[in-house]
């Protein structure tokens, strides 16, 4: 992939609208992701997007600045990484509509082909926490890396505690890797990334606030990148 064919993918992973679907409907009908972003008008509404959205995106292209963008991901150390990369996970390409890109932090081993998902309530109980850390102790003393979402209650538990059985761990989350960087959970993400041992990943662009419906999203990918 070109250096400006990497950086069409990127713009519009910014222009949260286009997902998956559509983007893959653009590359299909432009030949890449480069002329998709730089189609006039006239072409975008061809293929039957909406008045309202092609001119909602060529608002965004106008004003969208890459270079501020991309000196952001580099001084936060965020890699952005393609599904035609080599380093795409291989389990996340096979479920529908994968995210065409992925934001990194951290690094994605070959051994976490080898994944299961564990999540659970926010509001978690003595026993549910005892449960989930046997269990988690458990697969990582088979060589599981565990998935989970980085929220409170089960999914910090599932972490924290692959960490200190020696185990990896990656956490998925339904905004931009910088939102969190920033939050409440930046001490989990710290000592994941610290430790050398796992990843962060979103397909959401830097400053987008998780929502609602982000979050079943964020789901699929936990879902993708697990066996289980």
């Amino acid at each position: 992939m070109t250096e400006e064919e990497r950086n069409a993918w990127i713009c519009f992973s910014c222009f949260v609208p286009i997902g998956p679907k559509r983007f893959s409907l653009l590359r299909k009908y432009f030949g890449s992701a480069k002329k998709a972003w730089e189609a006039k008008k006239e072409s975008l509404l061809k293929i039957g997007f909406s008045e309202k959205l092609v001119s909602n995106f060529l608002k965004f292209r106008e004003e969208f600045d890459f270079s501020s963008y991309f000196l952001r991901l580099g001084k936060l150390g965020i890699r952005a990484l393609a599904s035609e990369d080599k380093e795409y996970p291989e389990n996340l390409k096979n479920i529908d509509n994968a995210p065409f890109l992925l934001y990194i932090l951290g690094e994605i081993s070959v051994k976490d082909s080898l994944s299961l998902g564990v999540v659970g309530t926010r509001k978690i109980t003595t026993y549910g926490k005892e449960a989930t850390e046997k269990l988690v102790a458990d697969l990582v003393s088979f060589g599981l890396t565990v998935v989970s979402g980085l929220a409170y209650g089960v999914d910090s538990v599932a972490h924290n505690t692959a960490l200190e059985s020696g185990g990896r761990t990656i956490g998925v989350w339904a905004g931009g890797l910088d939102t969190i960087l920033l939050g409440s959970r930046k001490n989990l993400v710290e000592k994941i990334l610290k430790e050398k041992r796992g990843a962060i990943i979103s397909e959401y662009p830097l400053g987008f606030s998780p929502r609602r419906e982000t979050f079943p999203q964020r789901n699929r990918v936990i879902a993708g990148l697990s066996l289980g």
